[in-house]
């Protein structure tokens, strides 16, 4: 099986930052079901570190190999580069 993944982080009315994890996998006619992996509340500078651990960490947790990923999209903002 495989999944495509996008990554977002974005900042609360409080000024509280998270990160979202969400898989993207394909049913036999092509059609995506979206799936929320992982939200969490992210401490300290939003380095290409930090997301990186964050990716490998939900992966991890959920046993979801690279080899099955297709793709990891994001928005390409300022705080995910």
């Amino acid at each position: 099986d495989f999944i495509a993944l996008t990554c977002d982080l974005w900042r609360s009315s409080k000024r509280v930052h998270y990160i979202s994890l969400t898989g993207h996998v394909f049913t036999d006619k092509y059609e995506t079901i979206p799936i929320v992996l992982g939200c969490r509340h992210v401490i300290g500078r939003h380095s290409s570190t930090t997301i990186e651990r964050y990716i490998e960490f939900e992966l991890k947790r959920l046993n979801i190999k690279q080899e099955q990923l297709v793709s990891i999209t994001t928005d390409n903002g300022s705080d995910i580069k």
